[in-house]
């Protein structure tokens, strides 16, 4: 049972920390969901085997795999704790970007880091650096369950 509370614990707070951020990030002038990138890693088989009921999208898929840490692959683990600190990272060395040019921005969506982008020019070197270090995406697909249900 306090296992249970915990994993819901641990849910909650990625799915904020993923709202926050944005759930999708923008690199290179392309949209890139945290869940496609996921899907395109060493993720994928373990999307399908503890995931398949959730629709992917905006951190979904990253929150169920969180959830699921103690039986997921080691390289899942590590690519899903690479993109957790790559995000974190940019929370952090973007936070005053954020409060001057992105404080109206509604969270979600992709919406902080699209802003971040709008003020590239404006923006510290630190957050640039971060926001530049983001790795290319492919166009991400409309949101999809993993599996069938």
């Amino acid at each position: 049972m306090k296992r249970t509370f915990k994993k819901l614990e641990v849910l909650f707070a990625i799915a904020a920390f993923v709202s926050a951020i944005g759930g999708t990030c923008l690199a290179q002038g392309q949209e890139m969901d945290i869940d496609q990138t996921l899907m395109q890693g060493n993720c994928a088989k373990d999307a399908k085997q503890y995931c398949s009921d959730i629709t992917t999208g905006h951190g979904r898929l990253a929150a169920c795999l969180k959830a699921h840490d103690d039986k997921i692959s080691t390289d899942c683990m590590k690519d899903l704790q690479q993109l957790m600190t790559e995000m974190s990272e940019i929370q952090m060395e973007c936070r005053t970007d954020i409060r001057k040019y992105c404080g109206s921005v509604h969270q979600g969506s992709g919406n902080i880091i699209n802003c971040l982008r709008d003020h590239m020019d404006e923006l510290s070197t630190i957050c640039k650096t971060a926001i530049t270090a983001l790795p290319t995406p492919t166009p991400a697909p409309t949101p999809t369950t993993t599996g069938t249900h």
